[in-house]
């Protein structure tokens, strides 16, 4: 008799239950994010969805910025239609790796039984077949940590560098970063977010309606604050070798700059309770996931003496994000509200650019303050949508 693959809906059931509303509809097995925020999250990720051939640039944190204003308002005003198909089903392939030939023969075979609109998970991404989107497990962990942090009240995105790495050969953490500022409490206080947010959100909040709640005058001081994560494709990439997971996550510990740190990988229960244990002796928090459900436990409060500075990093690049929503000639009226070159803002040519504010002189709050007042005032022809 056959063995059923496992389907993926449960996981994402359980997301819902744990954000306390629906961010996917579920029916049967297929899965469909409802928000242009999460389909946001999903395209940054790296799955391949949110991605059109016809269109020039994908919807990434970095892509959105080279949208003209009216493409990315009509792209959100209608529901990212044009970049994600109605529904998906998210399926697990076991792969098969003694013989290169027998292995894709074996996948080919898998793939073609399900519809064009499926997600094939699997350890690695080692194979491509058009109309099938392929993601390993550790892509998938990624979207799962982000989706979890950014409903316990963070901004979420991948690290813009990586942490802990000492030499060429020991890999860091660079796959997830979830962090709080005083950015953020000003995103709740104008009703731009509920909880918290992953970055591409805030290069397009003036198309995206704000949620219905939100979380302003909860947590006021927003203090600075970072979590990295560490996700793996196997427990035995989690805890195996010098370039483990676990590893990764301790060497990064020694950089100060989170207070949490985590370790995250697929899971079949019964859980083995001698690497769980090795994993809590040495403070990291878990954030395991099966086709069912998460399991999650907290990680020892980290020395972070560097977080405040390593902070202020993040919101100079997030100033650059929140500037996608003005106009040029807005950009002009800005730069001469404060006597500045708005020349500053037009090029962006080597890497130095992209790290650096353009506007170190004007705080994110002001900058916040004029996107709502673009929201609450006419629009140039676009309306926000309902994005939740």
């Amino acid at each position: 008799m056959q063995t059923l693959p496992p389907i993926f809906c449960g996981v994402f059931d359980w997301l819902n239950h744990h954000a306390g509303r629906r961010l996917f509809d579920i029916d049967g097995d297929l899965v469909m994010p409802l928000d242009v925020r999460t389909k946001l999250m999903f395209a940054d990720v790296g799955f391949g969805l949110g991605y059109n051939p016809y269109r020039r640039y994908p919807l990434s944190s970095d892509g959105l910025k080279e949208f003209s204003k009216r493409e990315l308002a009509d792209a959100i005003s209608g529901g990212l239609r044009d970049y994600f198909t109605e529904s998906y089903l998210f399926t697990y392939h076991d792969p098969v790796f003694s013989e290169r030939c027998f292995y894709k023969k074996n996948f080919v075979e898998f793939a073609e039984q399900f519809q064009e609109s499926t997600v094939i998970v699997q350890q690695k991404t080692t194979e491509r077949l058009r109309g099938r989107y392929v993601v390993s497990t550790e892509e998938l962990g990624k979207l799962i940590c982000m989706l979890y942090f950014r409903e316990e009240g963070y901004i979420v995105q991948q690290p813009d560098w990586t942490y802990g790495k000492t030499t060429k050969d020991l890999s860091g953490v660079d796959d997830v970063m979830a962090w709080r500022s005083p950015l953020l409490q000003d995103l709740r206080e104008f009703g731009f977010v509920e909880e918290g947010c992953h970055i591409s959100e805030l290069a397009c909040l003036r198309w995206l309606k704000k949620p219905p709640t939100s979380r302003s005058g909860v947590d006021s001081a927003c203090r600075p604050e970072v979590i990295l994560a560490e996700v793996e494709s196997t427990l035995n990439h989690a805890i195996g070798g010098r370039n483990c997971g676990v590893r990764q996550l301790l060497r990064a510990a020694k950089d100060k700059v989170a207070k949490g740190l985590f370790i995250s990988f697929p899971f079949v229960e019964p859980l083995p309770q001698e690497e769980l244990d090795w994993i809590d002796e040495n403070g990291l928090g878990r954030l395991l996931f099966s086709d069912e459900k998460v399991v999650f436990s907290p990680s020892k409060p980290f020395e972070d003496g560097a977080a405040s500075s390593e902070v202020d990093k993040y919101e100079g690049r997030s100033k650059r994000m929140l500037l996608n929503n003005f106009y040029p000639d807005e950009v002009a009226e800005l730069a001469a509200d404060f006597d500045l070159d708005p020349r500053r803002e037009v090029r962006i040519d080597t890497w130095d650019d992209l790290q650096n504010d353009p506007f170190p002189e004007i705080p994110a709050r002001e900058l916040l303050k004029r996107i709502d007042r673009f929201v609450a005032g006419s629009e140039r022809g676009a309306s926000p949508v309902a994005a939740r």
